[in-house]
């Protein structure tokens, strides 16, 4: 009869182990599940960050285009200018000239008509 009790106390224990080590196997589950929850939760906010600076590289990128389009016209705006600014030197350079030359002739004309 004592080995058939100590038998059962065996037993008793081992279930009571048995029952601790469950206990724990369910606390660490809990743990664990909420732990994957907040994982979960954080990598949904940083998808949606993600996906925030993906837009806004992309609303840059396409003002960094439309500058570049702008700076390319401002450039061959200015290079047009400059060549319309070195035609109107050049032309002013004859003017100049065909102006000395005809005031020139024009005192020599004058000096010739105060001679007759």
């Amino acid at each position: 009869m004592l080995a058939r009790q100590q038998k059962i106390e065996n037993i008793t224990k081992q279930l009571r182990v048995q029952q601790m080590l469950a206990d724990e196997a369910g606390s660490v589950s809990v743990r664990t599940e909420a732990a994957l929850s907040r994982a979960i939760q954080c990598l949904q906010e940083m998808r949606q960050r993600h996906n925030g600076l993906t837009q806004e590289v992309h609303g840059l990128q396409i003002d960094v285009m439309k500058v570049s389009e702008m700076q390319e016209c401002f450039n061959q705006r200015s290079a047009q200018i400059s060549a319309d600014l070195a035609e109107i030197a050049a032309q002013e350079g004859e003017q100049q000239q065909t102006k000395m030359k005809s005031e020139a002739k024009f005192e020599q004309l004058d000096m010739e008509l105060v001679e007759l």
